[in-house]
C-alpha cells in the first residue's frame, strides 16, 4: 500500500444502510402512489365510458414512419386502410365509419346489453 491510503478504511466511501433504506421505501411509495393513480384514473374512464383507443390519425391524416403510406398503393391496401381508421362515411346523416376491431368490440358490447 502507498501512504496516501494506508490510514483510510474502505468502508469510507460506502453509502450508510439507513440511506440506502430510506430511498428504496420511497421508490417503492412512489411507484404504488402512480398504480394507484393511473387505477383509479382508468376506472374513471371506464366509468364515463371513454375508454376507446385514440387512433394514430388526425382529421384524415394517417401518421406513418417515412411521411408516406405505403399500403394506399395496391388495392388491398386501400380496402385495409378503409378497414382499419376511422371517417366520415356520411356527414350529414352523421354517419361515421369506425376500425373494424373498434366496431366489432361494440357490436359485441351492444349485444350483451340486449
Amino acid at each position: 500500500m502507498n501512504e496516501s491510503t494506508a490510514g483510510e478504511s474502505p468502508e469510507a466511501d460506502a453509502i450508510p444502510l439507513r440511506t440506502c433504506l430510506a430511498i428504496v421505501a420511497l421508490a417503492i411509495v412512489v411507484g404504488i402512489a402512480a398504480v394507484v393513480w393511473s387505477w383509479r384514473m382508468a376506472a374513471e374512464r371506464v366509468a364515463r365510458g371513454t375508454t376507446l383507443i385514440i387512433p394514430p390519425q388526425v382529421a384524415g391524416i394517417r401518421e406513418t414512419l417515412s411521411g408516406q403510406n405505403e399500403s394506399a398503393r395496391s388495392p388491398a391496401g386501400r380496402h385495409q386502410m378503409v378497414l382499419d381508421r376511422y371517417a366520415w362515411a356520411d356527414r350529414e346523416r352523421g354517419t361515421v365509419r369506425v376500425p373494424i376491431e373498434v366496431a366489432m368490440t361494440l357490436y359485441l358490447e351492444d349485444r350483451k346489453q340486449r
